[in-house]
Order: C-alpha cells, then structure tokens, then sequence
C-alpha cells in the first residue's frame, strides 16, 4: 500500500512541476523576474520576486508548493532560469561527474563537488547556493539540469542516512573509475 501513495505523490508532484513549467512558459514576465532573483534565499528577496514566484505556483494543486520556502523558490526559479533551453536535460549528478572527471578539473573544484556531498541541507540555504553555482556553470556550457530529478533529490537529501548525497557520490565516483579503466587499457 505505501508504494501507492509514494507513486500518486510522485505524479502529483510531477503534475505540479509540469504546471509550474507551463505558468512561466504563459507569463515571461514571471519567468524572468524569477529567473533575475535564481538561488537567492527567500528572506533576501523583493516583494516583485515573491508574487512572481506565487503567480508560477498558482495552479499547483499540492498544498506545500504554495509554501515560500528556499527549495520551492530555488526550484521555480530554477524552471524560469532554464527555460530558453529544449527539453533535453541531464541530472546535476551527471554533470557533476563531467566536470569531475574532465582532466582540466582542477583540485579546487573537486573539492567543491566533495563539500556539496558532504553538506546537510538546512534552512540556511547554503547547498542551493552551491548547487546554483553548478547550475550556473552547467547552464554556460549549454546544458539545462532536470528540475524534476533536483526537486527529488533535495526533498529527501538528508533523509535515510544522507542517501541521496552517497548515490550522487557514487555517480560521479564509479564513472571516474570506469574512465581510469578505459584509459588505461
């Protein structure tokens, strides 16, 4: 029975995400309001970027999306800030695991893919800061990051022992051995 109702959540949630994809794709005004205020925390934002983010969440039917909270801001802002792009998108572990794995990645940077793992995501909105720099990057270089895939993540990233960071880390951790042995063969 409990994986009936994790399956109709799930759907509801994809439902609620898809309405606030086609709310920002109906009103650009919206979108780029949001898009200007992307991974800021919800208690240094403007009066303008908070009814934005109310109107795109406005035919949400699930209850907890009309909660100003950081991780619905900073994914309604993220659907605005990716909008110009298609429909293709890759999940922010697998870019991740490009970056990490590029031979022009630096230690600096590994480092910061580690620390992303290793923190909690907390009120303070610091793993969305960090994530929104990938983001950022990811975005520059032409790839749009799955906004369905981050909303799940991060609803349960400190959930069962911090499982989602360890299945991110064995993402990127098990293609670059896959790499090492490719290279060296």
């Amino acid at each position: 029975m409990p994986n009936k109702v994790n399956e109709k959540n799930n759907v509801d949630e994809n439902n609620d995400l898809a309405k606030i994809k086609a709310q920002l794709h109906q009103y650009p005004r919206t979108a780029i309001q949001l898009r200007r205020a992307f991974w800021k925390s919800k208690e240094s934002l403007d009066i303008n970027s908070k009814l934005a983010f109310y109107d795109a969440v406005s035919t949400c039917e699930s209850e907890s999306f009309h909660n100003l909270t950081n991780m619905n801001f900073f994914i309604a802002s993220l659907f605005a800030s990716q909008i110009r792009f298609s429909d293709s998108r890759i999940t922010l572990p697998e870019y991740l695991c490009s970056v990490y794995n590029k031979a022009s990645c630096s230690e600096s940077q590994k480092r910061r893919i580690q620390k992303l793992l290793a923190i909690q995501n907390n009120p303070d909105g610091r793993l969305l800061e960090m994530m929104a720099k990938f983001i950022k990057y990811a975005n520059r270089e032409g790839k749009a990051i799955d906004e369905y895939h981050l909303y799940r993540s991060l609803r349960f990233w400190n959930a069962n022992y911090n499982l989602v960071p360890e299945q991110w880390a064995r993402t990127i951790l098990y293609k670059q051995e896959e790499n090492e042995v490719t290279n060296n063969e």
